[in-house]
């Protein structure tokens, strides 16, 4: 342990942690190992489902390739070897993309040669002989003969057995695959499973080893501290002679400690210096108190000197000041004087004034009167155009209306062909479904002739649904007529509609004419109402102002009653000016 206490703290970490590292580690190193295993074994599975799909299509390919000569066999028409060519190149491609998916195995390379000769074999012993024979009209019936026989039976049969098997070796690669994956990844789960317990057993160990190394040891250096910020200076440190950080930080509360000892003696000494500094401060106080009082006393005899200089000014003052005052109020008395003169001159102006402002108010109600009724017609006119333009607007509201419409129309039957041709598209497509049907019940009925008395039942199933085929493509030809003649009659309507839609669009040009015109006269109308309306408001604001005028001259003649008030009253209060000086002076004297 007291090697462990020496140890950085980082070397301790190290020490507990590496060993969980290692594990994970070697963990994560065979759990890798099994994923890749895993990894390439699904690449291998998929490989073989693409090796199963090709062959599945290999089958499929001769399938179609039996289909078409067959189907050229029962019609004598060429277009049934369609899908005869089609398996050819599909054979191919897919017969391509199986060997080189399966080059590294030479057993599967073996059976697919073998599938192709047997392939082969049937296409050049059957096939070809079948085609080159139907070429020939007069040969027809021996390429049937040749085909009942059942002389391709083998070849095909062996192409399908040769494909089973291979199949069957792949499916079987797939199983093994699949047990290896299995196994790996329970390979990978044991390494997790074990990697995982042996980590958490490393940490517990490593917890107990940390704790003990740094935990207990920070939580006594924590102590020390908080004794120490608690004032205790006689603390014992223990540890401070290890040599990792938690030794650092006992050794750092030691000088803390010290550092506390020797502030505690430089306080002590700094309250002896403040106390001899006190002193010196009372001693210094009294001093000042004395030579305070000394000017003090100074302060009297100079105050008592300045009082008596004071008065012989405020004498001086007085006299001055009676002088000033009395002129002051001589000119008052005589400014009220000419005041109430003029007063009384105002009020007789502003009784003219007022006489001749009722006259130019009559007058101007007179003049607005007329300017009124003259906008009040104005706005009759103006309200008569624009409810004719309203109707107009309306009018054009609903033409345009009408073109929406009719262009929606128009659209509703553009679509209405587009769904005839589709629904004409569809029917071909049930003329194709009922020609391959009647195909199929063909190859059938050849079928079912093979099978002898077995197949009647089977052919009559044929016979059954070739008639259905042949009814399907007369209704499917009816249906065509009758899609015909409805594209004929919608291109009609559609042409009809166009025609509507422009003659519309004619009329709606002559409503907006007429509108524009309508709102000319409207707005020159309105210009009328507008310019009458202001001459109304100019005549309005002309009887306003006299009225203001009025009101004026009204004020002004308050104004100069005022005016003969206020200068009663300056006379009055010049006279108690006069007096109230005259006492101020004699008091001021007087001090």
């Amino acid at each position: 342990m007291r090697a462990l206490n020496n140890l950085r703290i980082w070397a301790k970490l190290a020490l507990a942690f590496g060993p969980i590292l290692l594990v994970t580690a070697v963990s994560g190193l065979m759990t890798n190992n099994s994923l890749s295993y895993i990894e390439d074994s699904v690449g291998w599975t998929e490989h073989t489902h693409e090796v199963l799909e090709n062959l599945d299509a290999v089958t499929a390919s001769m399938v179609d390739q039996e289909t078409g000569v067959r189907g050229y066999l029962v019609s004598g028409d060429e277009r049934f070897l369609e899908p005869y060519y089609a398996g050819l190149e599909n054979f191919e491609n897919h017969f391509n993309k199986v060997k080189s998916l399966t080059s590294d195995n030479p057993a599967q390379q073996a059976r697919l040669d073998k599938l192709l000769e047997a392939a082969t074999t049937w296409r050049e012993d059957v096939a070809k002989r079948e085609i080159a024979l139907m070429s020939d009209p007069a040969r027809q019936d021996e390429a049937r003969r040749l085909e009942a026989s059942g002389i391709g039976k083998a070849s095909m049969d062996a192409v399908r057995r040769i494909v089973d098997e291979a199949a069957n070796v792949e499916r079987g690669l797939m199983q093994e695959r699949k047990a290896a994956q299995a196994e790996s990844f329970e390979s990978g789960r044991t390494a997790l499973l074990v990697g995982g317990l042996a980590s958490a057993a490393i940490a517990i160990l490593a917890a107990v080893l940390l704790t003990l190394g740094i935990a207990r040891r920070i939580g006594t250096v924590t102590e020390l501290m908080t004794r120490l910020a608690d004032g205790d200076t006689g603390i014992d440190i223990r540890g401070a002679d290890n040599k990792d950080e938690v030794g650092e930080m006992a050794r750092a509360v030691q000088v803390f400690r010290d550092n506390a000892v020797e502030a505690e003696r430089m306080r002590q000494e700094r309250q002896e210096q403040e106390k001899r500094e006190a002193e010196r401060q009372r001693q210094a106080e009294e001093e000042e108190r004395r030579r305070a009082e000394a000017e003090a006393e100074a302060e009297a005899e100079r105050q008592r000197k300045a009082e008596e200089e004071k008065r012989q000014i405020l004498k001086q003052l007085a006299d001055d000041l009676e002088s000033a005052v009395m002129r002051v109020v001589g000119t008052v008395s005589a400014s009220a004087e000419q005041l109430n003169s003029t007063a009384q001159t105002l009020s007789a102006n502003v009784d003219q004034t007022k006489s001749q402002a009722g006259a130019v108010t009559n007058a101007a109600e007179q003049a607005s009167s007329n300017v009124q009724t003259v906008a009040a017609a104005s706005e009759e006119l103006s309200a008569s155009i624009q409810e004719i333009n309203r109707q107009i607007m309306e009018s054009n509201d609903v033409a345009n209306g009408a073109v929406k419409v009719a262009d929606k129309t128009n659209k509703s039957v553009e679509d209405l062909a587009v769904a005839a041709r589709k629904v004409g598209d569809i029917v071909n497509l049930i003329q194709d479904i009922a020609e391959q049907t009647n195909l199929l019940a063909l190859n059938a009925t050849i079928e079912a002739s093979r099978a002898g008395e077995a197949g009647r039942g089977f052919a009559v199933v044929a016979s059954e649904v070739k008639s259905l085929a042949l009814q399907t493509a007369k209704a499917t030809d009816e249906i065509a007529h009758q899609i015909s003649d409805m594209q004929s009659a919608t291109e009609g309507t559609v042409e009809a509609i166009k025609t509507i839609s422009k003659t519309i669009g004619q009329i709606n040009q002559n409503s907006t004419a007429i509108s524009a015109a309508v709102e000319q006269q409207s707005a020159s109308t309105q210009e009328i109402s507008r310019n009458a309306q202001l001459a109304a408001r100019g005549t309005e604001e002309v009887t306003v102002n006299i009225g203001g005028v009025q009101g004026a001259a009204g004020e002004s003649g308050t104004a100069a009653e005022q005016i003969l008030t206020a200068a009663g009253e300056l006379n009055g209060e010049a006279g108690s000016l006069r007096e109230q000086v005259e006492a101020f002076i004699a008091k001021l004297r007087a001090a």
